[in-house]
Order: structure tokens, then C-alpha cells, then sequence
């Protein structure tokens, strides 16, 4: 079939279906163009053509309309934002299975450190002469492996007492010093004795006092206590012997022995505080309650007899009253 189509004041043809169409689609003739048959009279135009008899232009001349151009780039968008976020949901998945696979090992190390400290604790606390320590050692090898600073601490301990081992301070203090990192308070005051004694190290009073203020920090008791008297006595810090007692008095209020009894020399004789032998009485006896001379029966009679000179029966009596009321306070660490 040919076409005639008007353009410019004058007929134009004859054209196939095909060119007609492309010159619609190139925008040569628009859709209310008059055109009509090779052999007809009237005019129509290209709309009512359109609609009518003529396939649709663009399909025609092979093409997409722009309408189903924009629903296939936003079917394919969609398509490529579902494949995008199946991807980032398996992705997210995946990492979440990693995340919870080490939390799950990690729960089990920490579980299994947990077991194997527990029973070597059990093997320390054992009668005298029934101690497996070689075992005891290997329980916390295996514990140090998995990371547990607790554990290289008290390694640290077998080795500086030669339980399970031979005693070696070096590595004593090398143990220490993992674990006084790690943050173990523990292994920090042990290392702080270790500088201030030149047991395993080179003897330094500066890394004695960072140690042992580290400890103390955290509210371990013998750190409070040995800090606590080297600030009384003026001895590697300057004297201050109010915040000397104020250490010293915390750790007796948690049951060490030796603060106890510092604290009952300070009462006696006024040491950073008014004298109070009836104090001195009550902190020597709960000094030696607390085991304090466990091993010398002679200075613990010297103790409370040389305190009982200085008293009346009535202070005596008070004394013994306020010793047998106390009880010690939970350690805040």
C-alpha cells in the first residue's frame, strides 16, 4: 500500500507503509497530518490511521515506546536493586554468621580458661604434700594459650615459688609483666614487688610505684596497704601520712593482716592519728585473727600483752567488745 502526505502546501508521494511510519517516528509529519491512499480521495490523518488500520508506528519501525522504554529501564532497575540487596542480605548474613561463629568461640575459650584455672586453683588449695603442681602447670600452659592473662599470672606465681617448675624469677617477672598488662592487678603488684625487691629485673624504684599504683587503682588490698605505708614512712614517695592511713585503713577494713597491725602501731603510738590504745587493742587482736605472725605464737603474746599493760580492765573490755563486733568489708574490686 503507497501513502500521499501534505507538507508544505503540497502533496508528497507516494510513500510504503514502513517510510510513513518512519517519518512519524522521526518527527517529519506529526499525528495530525493529513495523508491518504494511493488511489483514495479522502484525508485522514496520521492519529486516527494510527488507531485504526496502521500497526503501531514504533513497533513497526522495529522500537520500544518510551513509556514501555521507561517500564523496562525501571523493570531492569528493579531487578538490578533486588539482585543488589539479595547480594548485601547474603553478605550481611555471611558476616553475621562470621560475628557470631567467633563470639561462639570465644564464649567456649572463655568457658574452657574458666575450667582449666578452676581446677588448677582446686590443686593449689589441696592438703600440703597432695598437690599434683605439675599438672597445675600444665592446666594454666594450656590456659596462658588461649590468651587468659589471669593464667600467665599465676604461672608467673609457679615459677617464682618453683611449684611445678624450677624457680626462676626472671621468668617469674616476664609472666608478671604480660599479665600486669593485661590489666590483672595481681600480677601488677607482684611485678611492683619484683622492682622494688630486683627479684627477675633490674631493681627500679620508678616502675615499683607505677606497678603498685596501677594495683592500687584497682582496689586490691595488699597494693592499698604497702602504698599506704610508703606514703606514712616517707619512703621512694614524699611523706603524707593522711593518705598514708587513709590506704592503710582500707585494706584493714578488708581483712589483711599486716594493715590490720599497722594500723594498731599507728593507733598506739599516734602516727598520723590521735593516740587510742583501746583502738590498738581492737586492731591487734583482729591483726591476729586475720593471721597475722600465723607462725610465731611469741610475738602474737608479746603483741596484745604489751597493749594490755598500757590499759584498765574497763578499756580492755572494749577492746575485745569492738574486735569481736567487726567484720570485714567486701572488697570492691
Amino acid at each position: 500500500m503507497k501513502w500521499f502526505y501534505w507538507n508544505d502546501d503540497r502533496e508528497v508521494g507516494p510513500i510504503t507503509d514502513r517510510a510513513l511510519q518512519e517519518l512519524g517516528t522521526a518527527g517529519v509529519i506529526s499525528s495530525d497530518t493529513p495523508i491518504r491512499q494511493e488511489n483514495a480521495e479522502e484525508w485522514t490523518n496520521l492519529a486516527l490511521l494510527s488507531a485504526t488500520t496502521l500497526p503501531s508506528r514504533h513497533q513497526a519501525a522495529g522500537m520500544v515506546s518510551e513509556t514501555e522504554t521507561i517500564s523496562l529501564l525501571h523493570k531492569d532497575g528493579r531487578k538490578a536493586t533486588a539482585a543488589w540487596i539479595i547480594g548485601g542480605s547474603v553478605a550481611i548474613l555471611l558476616a553475621i554468621a562470621v560475628i557470631m561463629g567467633l563470639v561462639i568461640k570465644g564464649r567456649n575459650d572463655k568457658t574452657m580458661v574458666s575450667g582449666l584455672i578452676k581446677e588448677a586453683d582446686h590443686i593449689a588449695i589441696q592438703t600440703e604434700g597432695e598437690q599434683d603442681w605439675e599438672r597445675m602447670v600444665s592446666l594454666l600452659r594450656k590456659a596462658v594459650e588461649k590468651g587468659s592473662h589471669e593464667a600467665e599470672y599465676k604461672l608467673g606465681a609457679c615459677y617464682f615459688y618453683g611449684r611445678g617448675v624450677p624457680k626462676d624469677a626472671r621468668e617469674a617477672a616476664r609472666l608478671y609483666g604480660r599479665a600486669a598488662k593485661g590489666g590483672v592487678a595481681e600480677a601488677q603488684y607482684n611485678l611492683s614487688v619484683c622492682y622494688g625487691r630486683g627479684e627477675g629485673v633490674e631493681r627500679n624504684d620508678e616502675e615499683m610505684l607505677k606497678w603498685l599504683k596501677l594495683a592500687e587503682q584497682q582496689k586490691l588490698p595488699i597494693a592499698q596497704y604497702f602504698l599506704g605505708n610508703l606514703n606514712l614512712h616517707g619512703e621512694a614517695v614524699p611523706q603524707n601520712k593522711q593518705r598514708g592511713i587513709e590506704l592503710i585503713s582500707a585494706a584493714a577494713l578488708q581483712g589483711v593482716a599486716t594493715a590490720q597491725y599497722e594500723l594498731s602501731v599507728c593507733h598506739e603510738f599516734g602516727t598520723g592519728l590521735t593516740r587510742d590504745v583501746v583502738q590498738a587493742y581492737k586492731w591487734a587482736i583482729i591483726s591476729i585473727r586475720s593471721g597475722y605472725a600465723r607462725e610465731d605464737e611469741a610475738l602474737r603474746a608479746e603483741v596484745v600483752e604489751k597493749l594490755r599493760s598500757q590499759m584498765t580492765t574497763a578499756q580492755i573490755s572494749e577492746g575485745e567488745r569492738l574486735a569481736n563486733e567487726w567484720k570485714p568489708e567486701a572488697s570492691p574490686k
